[in-house]
């Protein structure tokens, strides 16, 4: 897209990837090599998927399931002290 004058602004909307990255790839430096494509980064709530998932089943609202957590943290930091 690039090779035929589309700006990157532009390759960056039709495409989503964002203008940084593809200004990256287009780099003749650039290698990808190391780059981890797909791989999945556990997040600070991965521990709890499972649960979130089973109280979604029960018909949880998101709401819910939030106040739920924060009640959860609530007694974790009373009964720590």
């Amino acid at each position: 897209m690039y090779e035929n004058g589309i700006p990157l602004q532009e390759i960056s909307d039709i495409t989503g990837i964002t203008y940084n990255t593809i200004k990256r790839y287009l780099d003749e430096d650039y290698s990808p090599k190391f780059a981890k494509y797909g791989d999945v980064f556990p997040g600070k709530l991965s521990p709890f998927r499972q649960e979130v998932i089973q109280l979604r089943k029960q018909k949880k609202s998101f709401q819910e399931v939030f106040k739920m957590g924060q009640s959860s943290i609530f007694m974790m930091r009373m009964n720590s002290r």
